[in-house]
């Protein structure tokens, strides 16, 4: 019988814990990635057996990856899953937890306990097996100040039952149809409860949603019944112990060759019948092995190995007890789902003496030739990506360019350094890579024509030397280059490091008289002059609007724009010509990027904090390694999903310096080079409130505290479409990314710094368009 498909929803907790993150591969798209995850930053190394096998999950952690049910959806209030829910719409603090007769119960404070789950798209066919065609919620419960506890399934009201203080009590209430549809479905408790009292409303272990089984009391089995020490013919293992008919599910990415091994008993005399089944997204759930257990497995264990369907994508294994003699249980001694380790040569990382970093503010792939653009000619661009790698799909961490640079210089994503908003510092506390490169006997110079970037944004921490261009001072924009062409001459006998935040593609541009004059429309009235274009476009971008923008003037801004990227190209082509007068181009790590895109398709162009939609968190990336490290023959593109994140980490990496265990992002080489884990890469973009996970075609987004969306961009290429229903699996783990191991706090919670803007730096930023 096909077992309900359960995840809870991370809800309000989502909108105060932290942590990294990178992106969702899809459940029919996650195989294109084949290679083992081998990174020191990543938290969740591959065990590796001594028969070279790797595991992938142990049934007996039963962590985010895992459920254990009894025919339906099984909600443990004491359990980590199920601490994703809210009391009166709010999180409840851990403080809500309290332990009554051996276990974890929910103290409610309030009168409104709600939370989501997901059902697959088999429920209907599940509800017309069950004795009865309804739908019953079973609750175990300890009375307070509650006389009555009504509950609702998608806002159906299920019924009402009585509630004795201090007592504890399975209630049991059922409606005579089926409730519960395929996708996301919640579960609403309302407590009767006096006008103005602050006590406990009651006590909550656990509620189960499912199908009308018969008259027998529900005793459901929660994570704490079914982890246990079983002896079986004196032999003692760590087990999952389960009766009928009850299952343990953990979903993982499930590679080819994958399988399922362990040890089965019977804790008691009888008979059992036990399968092995696999279930993905839009795929029928599949029976790979059935076992039938009599008395002489409760003497000594037996040994199984189930071989799993080469799935190549997301999958749920579930060990099911289908049916056992009454009081029997079935011991799953050490179950874990295992793959074959396939050994592979490690990816030689090229070594370097220099490194230097160019971040081109707002300027799209689109406007780069070694993306296709041949408009703007940038001969010294097209140059460089000459035996280089070029990233078709790196992705920021937000769309504020600030955010980005700070993901650069910190290894770290947003939600952990901080910078979510516009007015927000870069905090201390974060070790930066000018602090580790200095560490390891590194000169560490940071160029800036960015007033977002500037001191009064705390981006001056750690470098040597910090050099701002405000852009309400007379000075060039491509002048950041030229700096840091002077200064590599000055340091050219030492190992270095530099970062040059340009103005790229933003106003203020640098743009002539005679170049004006070329420009379309030739015969242009309008009001926009390179020097006050970003305060007016900020004035457009207004709401209500403070200024129109035509169609002449949208000609006129790229006319400008692409002015100056041919500046910055011929700026690009001076830095250059120092490393190779100084001799150290050849063993100089040259990256160029971008903070954030151009805006293209926005009403108005070059804003920041926009939607986190993928056309504007697609950004280019070029890598140019040094001489000797293996350089393509030619410009080599590749799809490896990188992050902003991964920068600092290749360029410790290349100068062979050791990154801080707070990094976390990849080498970008070895990931050019296949060093993907095979799983996929969650990528993690936020802006103020909102969020996008993205994991290969899977995009999780939404705004932290609400119900996200799943969209599937190998359907669509803009999120449009809610997929859920028809993903469970995979929005069930990205859920489980998201809530637990990309936002789970890893340390203290560092209180966000607001800027204090003094008088240059508001005139900066006002001229900028902010």
């Amino acid at each position: 019988m096909r077992l309900w498909k359960t995840t809870l929803l991370a809800a309000t907790l989502l909108a105060c814990r932290e942590r990294p993150s990178d992106s969702v591969q899809d459940a029919g798209n996650l195989g294109a990635a084949t290679h083992d995850r081998k990174k020191p930053n990543d938290e969740r190394h591959t065990e590796t057996a001594a028969n070279g096998t790797g595991v992938l999950v142990d049934f007996l952690a039963l962590d985010d990856a895992c459920e254990v049910g009894h025919r339906g959806t099984l909600l443990d209030f004491g359990d980590v899953t199920t601490s994703r829910l809210s009391v009166d719409g709010k999180k409840p603090l851990p403080s809500a937890n309290v332990e009554l007769t051996g276990a974890t119960w929910l103290s409610v404070q309030g009168n409104r306990v709600a939370t989501t789950f997901l059902a697959p798209p088999t429920i209907a066919q599940e509800g017309t097996l069950a004795v009865e065609a309804a739908t019953a919620v079973n609750l175990r419960i300890n009375g307070g100040a509650a006389k009555a506890v009504s509950a609702y399934v998608n806002g159906r009201a299920i019924g009402t039952a009585k509630l004795t203080r201090g007592q504890t009590q399975v209630v049991h209430m059922q409606f005579p149809g089926l409730l519960v549809q395929p996708g996301e479905n919640e579960l609403l408790l309302r407590f009767h409860v006096p006008p103005k009292t602050t006590d406990v409303a009651a006590l909550l272990d656990w509620a189960h949603v499912g199908p009308v089984d018969g008259p027998a009391p529900l005793a459901a089995s929660t994570r704490s019944d079914v982890v246990v020490t079983a002896r079986i013919g004196n032999v003692p293992k760590r087990a999952v112990s389960l009766r009928a008919p009850s299952f343990a599910r953990c979903t993982t990415f499930l590679p080819p060759g994958a399988r399922v091994e362990g040890f089965l008993g019977l804790q008691g005399d009888g008979e059992a019948d036990v399968e092995v089944r696999v279930a993905r997204d839009r795929s029928p759930e599949t029976t790979v092995e059935s076992y039938h257990l009599t008395s002489k497995d409760s003497s000594q264990w037996r040994s199984f190995s189930a071989a799993l369907p080469d799935v190549g994508t997301l999958g749920s294994v579930e060990l099911l007890v289908t049916h056992a003699s009454k009081g029997l249980r079935v011991a799953f001694g050490e179950p874990r789902i295992v793959a074959k380790e396939e050994p592979r040569e490690a990816t030689p990382v090229p070594r370097a003496r220099g490194a230097v970093i160019v971040v081109l503010s707002h300027t799209s792939a689109r406007s780069l030739p070694y993306y296709g653009a041949t408009e703007p000619f940038l001969p010294e661009l097209a140059a460089l990506a000459d035996h280089a790698i070029v990233f078709d799909q790196h992705r920021a961490s937000s769309t504020l360019a600030a955010a980005n640079v700070a993901s650069l210089v910190t290894g770290a994503s947003p939600k952990v350094h901080g910078v979510t908003d516009p007015l927000v510092r870069l905090p201390g506390g974060l070790t930066t890579v000018a602090e580790a490169a200095r560490q390891g006997g590194a000169d560490v110079a940071f160029f800036t024509a960015n007033p977002t970037t500037s001191a009064a944004f705390g981006f001056d921490r750690g470098w040597e030397t910090f050099a701002y261009d405000n852009p309400m001072e007379p000075i060039a924009g491509y002048h950041p280059f030229d700096a840091a062409a002077e200064w590599i001459g000055k340091h050219k006998d030492t190992k270095f490091l530099v970062v040059v935040h340009a103005r790229g593609g933003h106003p203020p541009w640098d743009v002539t008289t005679d170049q004006m004059k070329e420009m379309v429309p030739k015969d242009y009235a309008g009001g926009l002059d390179p020097r006050h274009a970003g305060e007016l476009l900020a004035k457009a971008r207004a709401i209500p609007p403070l200024l129109k923008f035509s169609d002449a003037d949208r000609e006129r801004v790229w006319g400008m724009h692409q002015a100056s990227l041919r500046n910055q190209d011929a700026a690009i082509g001076r830095l250059r010509n120092a490393l190779r007068s100084t001799n150290r181009e050849e063993d100089t790590l040259f990256i160029v990027t971008s903070d954030v895109g151009a805006g293209e398709g926005a009403l108005v162009p070059f804003g920041e904090g926009g939607d986190l939609d993928e056309a504007s968190l697609t950004v280019p990336l070029l890598l140019r390694v040094p001489k000797g490290g293996q350089e393509p023959a030619a410009t080599l593109h590749t799809k490896s999903p990188s992050a902003d994140v991964d920068l600092p980490r290749t360029v410790l990496n290349a100068l062979g310096l050791d990154a801080p265990s707070t990094f976390e992002g990849v080498d970008l080489y070895a990931l050019a080079h296949g060093d993907i884990p095979r799983e996929g890469r969650q990528r993690m973009a936020v802006v103020g409130r909102r969020y996008s996970l993205r994991w290969g075609n899977l995009l999780l987004q939404g705004n932290f505290g609400d119900t996200p969306k799943l969209c599937d961009l190998s359907l669509e290429a803009v999120c449009v479409s809610d997929v859920k229903s028809a993903y469970p699996i995979a929005y069930s783990r990205a859920l489980a990314e998201l809530s637990g191991r990309i936002l789970a706090p890893t340390g203290p919670t560092r209180p966000r710094e607001l800027t204090a803007l003094d008088m240059a730096t508001q005139g900066a930023l006002k001229l900028w368009g902010l």
